[in-house]
């Protein structure tokens, strides 16, 4: 892609990316819930004197829909992928970046 390219992309998505996100929020004509707000939260079970082994982490999702509150729990092995992919998406996304700059 060419620089200006580049720039006109980024400068399109600097004003009208937040209203695209929205709008396409709102329009679900598959049926599958509508997604309003994500909470999450890590659950570590620490060892007690009844209980000596400690339980292994779970990230526990709460994705809020127009269709109500879903919960889903992670596993720890299911995090630790999370975490790999969420890395590996992080490092595309710098190499764009400096790849940008550079040129």
């Amino acid at each position: 892609l060419s620089e200006s390219l580049v720039q006109m992309f980024l400068d399109y998505w600097t004003e009208f990316g937040e209203y695209i996100c929205e709008r396409f929020c709102e329009i679900s004509n598959s049926g599958i819930p509508t997604l309003l707000d994500v909470n999450w939260t890590i659950r570590l079970d620490m060892a007690r004197k009844k209980i000596p082994k400690m339980s292994e982490a779970k990230l526990i999702l709460e994705l809020l829909t127009d269709q109500g509150l879903k919960i889903y729990e992670m596993p720890r092995e299911e995090l630790i992928k999370l975490r790999d992919v969420v890395n590996e998406i992080q490092k595309h996304v710098d190499l764009l970046v400096f790849d940008t700059l550079l040129h």
